[in-house]
């Protein structure tokens, strides 16, 4: 997750008013989702909303500022709190988990422009824990039907590709998956057989997994199976998706274009 490097930080009101009332009374929140938060429906009122914490970092303008990425039944919120009240290792030890947020519904602004709404969180009172999270983010985690969704998603397969932003897998069903793994994660060489685990997002194909860990299996390291020459025929529309979508395929020929970085050509050659 990218840091909110271009936003305004909330307004001082907010920010007296969640450190202040974080530690004391404060009205009765109102429950509601996060897709309402995001239209701005509750717009400077106290609201409440549940869901799993996916993803943690603070934000690059202003380091004393600290945003959450929680995924619910209605989207991801973005929410916000200080290192006064949490740290980051703290919250970082919390990610997987299930947790109830209460806050401050607010917005947040660049130079002459609306960046969108998020929820300032009111002091550690404002964040309950639900359900704990895994020990380890390759545990599955017991969670009632509404919220299995919200979890991480595992599964396996042989690593066929590192990109610039996304590693790439093809599944030990023989299907082709598209990973982008959390920030500091290194993916081991490709042909390793591989365990992944990462939040479930639509793709213009199917689903990819993003803010995702991965980790070798001790697996076999061939690949799934010997490559096959590409008919380039077969680069176009539909019969390309029908008929090479996850296969492993070798192209021969002169590289024309010396001009490709060296990462994507890497990335061409061996995926």
């Amino acid at each position: 997750m990218q840091g909110k490097s271009d936003s305004t930080p909330p307004s001082a009101f907010a920010i007296a008013r969640a450190e202040s009332l974080g530690h004391a009374h404060f009205p009765e929140p109102r429950r509601t989702t996060s897709g309402e938060i995001a239209n701005g429906l509750h717009l400077h009122t106290v609201v409440s909303v549940g869901g799993v914490l996916a993803a943690i970092a603070r934000d690059e303008s202003n380091p004393h500022f600290l945003w959450l990425v929680v995924r619910t039944d209605k989207g991801k919120l973005n929410a916000l709190t200080t290192d006064t009240e949490f740290s980051i290792d703290e919250l970082n030890e919390l990610k997987d988990a299930e947790i109830d947020l209460t806050g401050y519904s607010s917005a947040t602004w660049g130079w002459r422009r609306f960046l969108g709404h998020f929820l300032m969180i009111f002091g550690r009172e404002g964040l309950k824990i639900t359900k704990s999270p895994p020990a380890s983010p390759f545990d599955d985690i017991p969670a009632a039907a509404g919220m299995k969704a919200l979890h991480r998603t595992h599964t396996s397969g042989i690593l066929i590709g590192i990109g610039r932003r996304d590693v790439f897998i093809r599944e030990d069903g023989g299907m082709f998956l598209p990973v982008t793994l959390e920030t500091g994660s290194t993916p081991p060489r490709v042909g390793t057989h591989v365990e992944v685990a990462g939040f479930a997002e639509p793709d213009q194909n199917n689903i990819r997994l993003v803010e995702a860990v991965i980790r070798p299996t001790g697996g076999a390291q061939a690949r799934p199976e010997p490559a096959q020459d590409l008919d380039l025929t077969l680069l176009s529309g539909a019969r390309m998706k029908a008929e090479l979508y996850g296969r492993i395929v070798r192209i021969r020929g002169t590289l024309t274009d010396p001009g490709i970085p060296l990462p994507e050509a890497r990335s061409l050659i061996t995926g």
